[in-house]
Protein backbone atom coordinates (compact mmCIF):
# COMPACT_ATOMS: atom_id res chain seq x y z
CA UNK A 1 0.00 0.00 0.00
CA UNK A 2 1.20 3.63 -1.33
CA UNK A 3 -0.41 6.42 0.09
CA UNK A 4 1.09 10.03 -0.59
CA UNK A 5 -0.38 13.59 0.63
CA UNK A 6 -0.59 15.53 -2.35
CA UNK A 7 -1.40 15.13 -5.94
CA UNK A 8 2.27 15.79 -7.51
CA UNK A 9 3.71 13.33 -5.40
CA UNK A 10 1.27 11.22 -6.49
CA UNK A 11 2.20 11.73 -10.28
CA UNK A 12 5.40 11.03 -9.88
CA UNK A 13 5.08 7.41 -7.68
CA UNK A 14 2.91 6.33 -10.47
CA UNK A 15 5.56 7.14 -12.84
CA UNK A 16 7.78 5.74 -11.15
CA UNK A 17 6.19 2.68 -10.19
CA UNK A 18 3.42 2.03 -12.05
CA UNK A 19 1.32 1.76 -9.06
CA UNK A 20 -1.72 4.63 -8.73
CA UNK A 21 -1.27 5.90 -4.97
CA UNK A 22 -4.00 7.00 -2.73
CA UNK A 23 -3.77 10.52 -1.48
CA UNK A 24 -4.75 11.09 1.77
CA UNK A 25 -4.76 13.91 4.41
CA UNK A 26 -1.28 15.35 5.63
CA UNK A 27 -0.47 13.47 8.73
CA UNK A 28 -0.39 16.55 10.66
CA UNK A 29 -3.90 17.50 10.14
CA UNK A 30 -4.70 14.30 11.48
CA UNK A 31 -4.52 15.62 15.12
CA UNK A 32 -6.48 18.65 16.43
CA UNK A 33 -5.06 22.14 17.40
CA UNK A 34 -5.65 20.64 21.40
CA UNK A 35 -3.47 17.68 20.71
CA UNK A 36 -0.22 19.61 19.90
CA UNK A 37 2.56 20.32 22.69
CA UNK A 38 2.68 24.32 22.90
CA UNK A 39 3.98 27.09 25.10
CA UNK A 40 0.80 28.94 26.36
CA UNK A 41 3.17 31.67 27.73
CA UNK A 42 3.85 33.42 24.57
CA UNK A 43 5.65 36.54 25.46
CA UNK A 44 4.83 38.87 22.38
CA UNK A 45 1.47 40.32 22.29
CA UNK A 46 -0.04 42.08 19.75
CA UNK A 47 1.78 41.07 16.33
CA UNK A 48 1.55 38.92 13.12
CA UNK A 49 4.07 36.64 12.74
CA UNK A 50 6.08 36.28 9.69
CA UNK A 51 7.27 32.28 8.72
CA UNK A 52 9.14 32.04 5.56
CA UNK A 53 12.78 31.40 3.90
CA UNK A 54 12.30 34.35 1.23
CA UNK A 55 9.73 37.55 0.73
CA UNK A 56 10.35 39.75 -1.74
CA UNK A 57 10.57 43.16 -1.22
CA UNK A 58 7.20 43.85 -2.25
CA UNK A 59 5.87 41.18 0.28
CA UNK A 60 8.28 42.37 2.79
CA UNK A 61 6.41 46.35 2.10
CA UNK A 62 2.78 44.98 2.69
CA UNK A 63 3.83 43.07 5.43
CA UNK A 64 4.90 46.17 7.20
CA UNK A 65 2.43 48.64 6.26
CA UNK A 66 -0.47 45.49 7.24
CA UNK A 67 1.40 45.82 10.43
CA UNK A 68 2.11 49.13 11.12
CA UNK A 69 -1.68 50.15 10.02
CA UNK A 70 -2.72 47.84 12.78
CA UNK A 71 -0.41 48.48 15.37
CA UNK A 72 0.89 45.22 15.20
CA UNK A 73 4.59 43.89 15.84
CA UNK A 74 6.11 41.69 13.19
CA UNK A 75 8.04 38.80 14.55
CA UNK A 76 9.69 36.22 12.39
CA UNK A 77 10.18 32.85 14.03
CA UNK A 78 12.67 29.85 13.22
CA UNK A 79 13.75 31.64 10.39
CA UNK A 80 16.04 34.88 9.75
CA UNK A 81 13.94 37.79 8.83
CA UNK A 82 16.03 40.63 9.71
CA UNK A 83 13.39 43.15 8.38
CA UNK A 84 11.46 42.31 10.90
CA UNK A 85 10.95 43.97 14.51
CA UNK A 86 11.84 41.28 16.55
CA UNK A 87 13.53 37.49 15.33
CA UNK A 88 12.93 34.15 17.59
CA UNK A 89 14.50 31.11 17.64
CA UNK A 90 12.27 28.19 18.86
CA UNK A 91 10.84 24.78 19.71
CA UNK A 92 8.69 23.51 18.42
CA UNK A 93 6.27 24.06 21.11
CA UNK A 94 7.33 27.23 20.95
CA UNK A 95 6.60 27.57 17.44
CA UNK A 96 3.49 26.38 17.72
CA UNK A 97 2.28 28.66 20.72
CA UNK A 98 3.43 32.02 18.82
CA UNK A 99 1.27 30.73 15.77
CA UNK A 100 -1.54 29.86 17.84
CA UNK A 101 -1.46 33.59 19.76
CA UNK A 102 -0.50 35.27 16.29
CA UNK A 103 -2.73 38.38 15.26
CA UNK A 104 -2.09 36.61 11.83
CA UNK A 105 0.18 34.51 9.97
CA UNK A 106 2.12 35.45 6.95
CA UNK A 107 4.27 32.42 5.85
CA UNK A 108 5.48 31.03 2.87
CA UNK A 109 5.91 27.59 3.84
CA UNK A 110 3.68 24.20 4.03
CA UNK A 111 3.79 24.10 7.72
CA UNK A 112 3.52 28.05 8.28
CA UNK A 113 0.22 27.10 5.71
CA UNK A 114 -0.55 24.50 7.63
CA UNK A 115 -0.24 25.27 11.57
CA UNK A 116 -2.36 28.43 10.71
CA UNK A 117 -5.09 25.98 9.88
CA UNK A 118 -4.53 24.21 12.50
CA UNK A 119 -4.91 26.59 14.42
CA UNK A 120 -7.72 28.62 12.96
CA UNK A 121 -5.66 31.54 12.36
CA UNK A 122 -6.13 34.16 9.21
CA UNK A 123 -3.26 33.84 6.83
CA UNK A 124 -1.80 35.24 3.87
CA UNK A 125 0.79 32.49 2.22
CA UNK A 126 3.08 33.10 -0.39
CA UNK A 127 2.83 29.65 -2.25
CA UNK A 128 4.65 30.46 -5.52
CA UNK A 129 4.87 27.28 -6.55
CA UNK A 130 4.97 25.02 -3.48
CA UNK A 131 2.75 21.97 -5.08
CA UNK A 132 2.15 20.74 -1.07
CA UNK A 133 0.75 23.84 -0.41
CA UNK A 134 -1.22 24.49 -3.37
CA UNK A 135 -2.53 21.26 -3.27
CA UNK A 136 -3.18 21.95 0.16
CA UNK A 137 -5.25 24.84 -0.28
CA UNK A 138 -6.93 23.39 -3.41
CA UNK A 139 -8.11 20.45 -0.98
CA UNK A 140 -9.58 23.57 1.88
CA UNK A 141 -10.88 25.84 -0.64
CA UNK A 142 -8.81 27.90 0.43
CA UNK A 143 -6.99 28.92 -2.56
CA UNK A 144 -7.93 32.86 -2.13
CA UNK A 145 -5.29 33.09 0.36
CA UNK A 146 -2.65 32.53 -1.82
CA UNK A 147 -1.08 35.72 -2.51
CA UNK A 148 1.89 34.82 -5.02
CA UNK A 149 -0.20 36.05 -7.95
CA UNK A 150 -1.02 39.61 -6.80
CA UNK A 151 -0.35 41.97 -3.98
CA UNK A 152 -3.12 44.16 -4.68
CA UNK A 153 -5.98 43.45 -2.47
CA UNK A 154 -3.17 42.31 0.51
CA UNK A 155 -4.66 44.11 3.28
CA UNK A 156 -8.54 42.66 2.37
CA UNK A 157 -6.88 38.95 1.98
CA UNK A 158 -5.36 39.41 5.40
CA UNK A 159 -8.62 40.85 7.29
CA UNK A 160 -10.94 38.65 5.60
CA UNK A 161 -12.50 36.21 7.86
CA UNK A 162 -11.99 32.66 7.16
CA UNK A 163 -15.13 30.69 7.34
CA UNK A 164 -13.63 27.78 9.77
CA UNK A 165 -16.87 25.66 10.33
CA UNK A 166 -16.32 25.30 6.10
CA UNK A 167 -12.57 24.55 6.31
CA UNK A 168 -13.24 21.93 9.20
CA UNK A 169 -15.81 19.92 8.13
CA UNK A 170 -13.78 19.23 4.79
CA UNK A 171 -10.70 18.76 7.22
CA UNK A 172 -12.78 16.24 9.19
CA UNK A 173 -14.10 14.35 6.04
CA UNK A 174 -10.76 14.24 4.68
CA UNK A 175 -9.15 13.04 8.06
CA UNK A 176 -12.05 9.96 8.79
CA UNK A 177 -10.91 8.51 4.35
CA UNK A 178 -7.29 9.13 5.75
CA UNK A 179 -8.04 7.12 9.02
CA UNK A 180 -9.97 4.46 7.38
CA UNK A 181 -6.54 4.07 4.77
CA UNK A 182 -4.60 3.78 7.47
CA UNK A 183 -6.82 1.04 9.28
CA UNK A 184 -7.41 -0.70 6.62
CA UNK A 185 -3.68 -0.73 5.54
CA UNK A 186 -1.85 -1.56 8.52
CA UNK A 187 -0.64 -4.79 9.82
Amino acid sequence: AIAVRDQHTADMVYEITGVLPQVVLDPTLLLDSNEYPIVENVKERNYVLVYGYSFSEKERQVIQQYATKNNLRTVSIGLLNSWCDKNIAATVEEFLGYVSKAHCVFTSTFHGTIFSIIFQKQFVTFARNNYKVLDLLEKLELLDRNASKTLENFDRLADDCINYAVVNEKIRKLRECANLYLTNNSK
